[in-house]
């Protein structure tokens, strides 16, 4: 319900980080997360991209980083670590939660079990 409830506020979102945002949820668990394909699916080019998100005061990495920190919370809340770690696009468990530690101070278990 949060997660619909964070694209419907996107697609309401005339920012390029929101139309970014709204474009990599639910291409995340698909590996689809590069800037290079994100700027493609804008009909923008890398650079272009680059230099409008710096026009917001944000980078592609801080848009992706900060859309997977939530949402990871929203999956734990229902998902396994594995299936958040597979929604979110990490490569495994193990790189999910060096991810979610660095954003949290702890584990995804101990934080889904506390």
């Amino acid at each position: 319900d949060r997660a619909q409830a964070r694209l419907a506020r996107l697609e309401a979102t005339r920012t390029v980080r929101g139309e970014v945002e709204r474009l990599l949820m639910p291409r995340l668990h698909l590996g689809a997360a590069g800037m290079a394909a994100t700027a493609r699916a804008m009909n923008l080019s890398r650079p272009t991209l680059y230099r409008r998100l710096k026009a917001e005061g944000v980078s592609y990495e801080q848009v992706l980083d900060e859309l997977r920190q939530e949402l990871a919370k929203t999956y734990l809340a229902r998902l396994s670590v594995n299936e958040t770690a597979y929604l979110l696009g990490f490569s495994d468990r193990s790189a999910f939660s060096r991810a979610f530690k660095r954003w949290t101070g702890q584990g995804p278990r101990g934080w889904k079990d506390g």
